[in-house]
Formats: structure tokens, sequence, C-alpha cells
């Protein structure tokens, strides 16, 4: 049972879709329903889960978001994918939320589609679900830099679990707070070393620039 259900309602199916950069990135769809996605209602609400650095989707299941999801009721629905550079995805590299919050971009149009698919399947009027970005660390970031986005499809809510305020608050922290207790601009000097090698091995991303605040880099 999870949430009360019988684990035997509930259907996942997995996912695949190419995000803008040509990597293939791999997720995954749970709902309660008793017969197959062709059959089933759009849902009223998707949440998703937007995983941390080193992890993957299946951190969705370990943080309880699948029995929330569950606990809302009918009609709440519950998708989680890996990061290009993590889990299943493909690339090499982790941008601590640069490109990620594209890689939301990209996996919130297949929800829609999906759901106006289902919808056109049942004969009835497609209606886009109220989204919910829930995220960890990494991924409670990349939902804040998502919302920023110009032109995005924005969620009716968020939920952030330990979110980094930036990159480089993040470096002069743990100078700070090391074995040596170094000053910031020792912090400042190692994301100075950082930038170019960053940018070149992500192929453009300003890793050290990423900031939840303001409206991000």
């Amino acid at each position: 049972m999870v949430g009360g259900v019988s684990r035997s309602r509930i259907r996942r199916e997995d996912f695949a879709i190419t995000n803008g950069r040509g990597h293939r990135l791999h997720g995954s769809w749970w709902r309660v329903a008793a017969g197959s996605a062709a059959e089933a209602a759009p849902p009223k609400a998707v949440i998703v889960y937007l995983h941390a650095n080193s992890s993957s989707r299946v951190e969705a299941l370990r943080a309880g978001v699948l029995r929330a999801a569950i606990n809302c009721g009918e009609g709440c629905e519950l998708v989680a994918f890996d990061f290009a550079g993590s889990g299943w995805s493909e690339g090499r590299y982790v941008t601590l939320g640069y490109f990620e919050r594209y890689d939301v971009v990209d996996v919130v149009a297949f929800i829609l589609d999906q759901c106006d698919r289902r919808a056109e399947r049942l004969g009835v009027a497609a209606r886009p679900p109220k989204l919910v970005l829930w995220g960890r660390s990494m991924g409670a970031s990349t939902a804040l830099l998502y919302a920023a986005l110009p032109g995005a499809v924005k969620p009716s809510g968020l939920v952030l679990d330990s979110p980094f305020r930036s990159v480089r608050t993040i470096v002069e922290d743990l100078v700070s707070r090391g074995r040596f207790k170094l000053p910031k601009l020792a912090g400042r000097a190692i994301l100075a070393s950082l930038r170019k090698p960053a940018f070149d091995r992500t192929g453009g991303a300003e890793v050290v620039d990423v900031t939840a605040e303001g409206g991000g880099v």
C-alpha cells in the first residue's frame, strides 16, 4: 500500500524525450488508475520532481513524493526525470541549474502535450493541469531558475527543499568553514579559476554565476 492505495493500482510508465541540446532525457510517469494511459482521463494536477546533484529520479520515491501525490486524491499524477548528465539520461556534466532549467522546459512541454493527447482520445475538452515543481537542493534551485524564465509555463506551486542561494555562496561558505578557514578572497580566486574550464567542459554554461536570486543568471 502507498498512501492507502494498493500498489497494483499504481501505474508507472517510462518515457524518453530529446532536450534542446540533443540529449535524451529519461523519465517516469506515475498515476493511480485501473486501465492504460490511453483510457485515463487527463490529470487535474501534475507534480514534477526535480532531483538533487549526483542523484536521479529515483529520489522522488525515497523522498515520499509519490505518496504525497497519491494523498492529493484522484487526478494528481507524478512525473520525475533524470536531468542531462544524471541517471539514465545522456550528457556528461550537470550545471547546477544553468542548463537544467531548460530540461524542465522540455519536460513540461511533453507533459502538456501528453495531457492534450489524452483529452483528444477521450473526446473531452483539453485543460492544462496545474503544475507543481518539487525540487531538492540543485532541483529546488532549478525550480526557481525555471520559474523566472520569460515565457515559461508558470507553475501553480513550488515545493523547495534546501535550495542553494548561488554557486558563489556555496564555494565561499565551504572555504570559510574549511579546516584552514581561508578568507572569502580565496573562494573568489577558486571561482575565477573554475570559470573557463567549467564553461568549456559543459558547452557554454556559466556555472560559477548560477544564482537563484533576482531571476537567476
